[in-house]
C-alpha cells in the first residue's frame, strides 16, 4: 500500500497546483487583452477603426490576376463586419513576371500620400484588363491619378523622384520576413491566409471567433 503523502508534501502539491492555475490565467488575461497584429503601413493604406479587435491585412501586386478576383471577396467581408474590421494593405510587386507591378504600386503610394490610395486601389483592380495590356500602361496609370484629381507637380515629383518606390521598397523587407511567396497572401491578426478561397472558407470563421460571435 502506498504511503500518504505528508503535510509537507501536501504544501508542495497544492504550492505547483495554484502556480500552474496562476500560469494558465495569465496566459487567458494575456490573449484577451493582446492588439491585433498591425503591419507596419502608412495611415493611408488603412481604413477602419484604430482599435478594432480583428486586423485583415493583405499583400498584393496591382497586376496580380488572382489579387484582382480576391477584392470581390474583401469587399464582401469588410461590407459584412463593417466597423469591427480594419483593413491594411501591403505591396507585394512580383516586377519578374508583372513588368508593370511595381509602376502601379508607385502610382498608388504617391496619390496615397494626397489621400488617394483607396481610390487608385479600386480603380487599379476594377481596370486591371485595362492598363495591364498596353504598352503604354504608365500613362493609363497616371492618368487614374490625375481623374483623381491629385496634385499633379506633386504627384510626379514623387514618381519621378523616387520617394514612391522608397515606400513600396519599405513593404518588400516585410515580404522576405514573412516569407511571402505568392500574391494575395493575407493575415487576420497575424495568421496566415493564402488566396481568396482560403481567406473566405476559413478566414471568416476567424473573425467570428476573435469578435466572439
Amino acid at each position: 500500500m502506498a504511503k500518504p503523502p505528508s503535510k509537507n508534501e501536501f504544501r508542495r502539491l497544492w504550492t505547483g497546483v495554484g502556480l500552474i492555475a496562476a500560469c494558465v490565467l495569465a496566459v487567458a488575461v494575456g490573449r484577451a487583452t493582446q492588439k491585433p497584429w498591425m503591419p507596419d503601413a502608412p495611415a493611408y493604406r488603412q481604413k477602419g477603426p484604430a482599435d478594432a479587435k480583428a486586423v485583415l491585412a493583405e499583400f498584393g501586386d496591382f497586376q496580380c490576376p488572382p489579387c484582382g478576383r480576391a477584392v470581390g471577396v474583401v469587399r464582401n467581408i469588410e461590407h459584412m463586419y463593417g466597423s469591427k474590421l480594419r483593413v491594411v494593405f501591403k505591396h507585394c510587386p512580383w516586377t519578374h513576371s508583372h513588368p508593370w507591378a511595381m509602376t502601379a504600386a508607385i502610382a498608388s503610394e504617391c496619390a496615397g500620400k494626397q489621400g488617394k490610395f483607396w481610390e487608385m486601389f479600386d480603380k487599379l483592380y476594377d481596370n486591371q484588363p485595362e492598363w495591364t495590356q498596353t504598352d503604354k500602361a504608365a500613362d493609363v496609370i497616371n492618368g487614374y491619378a490625375y481623374a483623381a484629381k491629385v496634385d499633379r507637380a506633386a504627384y510626379d515629383q514623387c514618381v519621378k523622384g523616387g520617394e514612391g518606390e522608397r515606400l513600396v521598397k519599405e513593404d518588400m523587407k516585410d515580404v522576405s520576413l514573412h516569407f511571402i511567396n505568392s500574391t494575395p497572401t493575407f493575415f487576420i491578426n497575424g495568421k496566415r491566409f493564402g488566396g481568396a478561397g482560403q481567406l473566405s472558407r476559413e478566414g471568416v470563421n476567424d473573425i467570428d471567433r476573435i469578435l466572439g460571435k
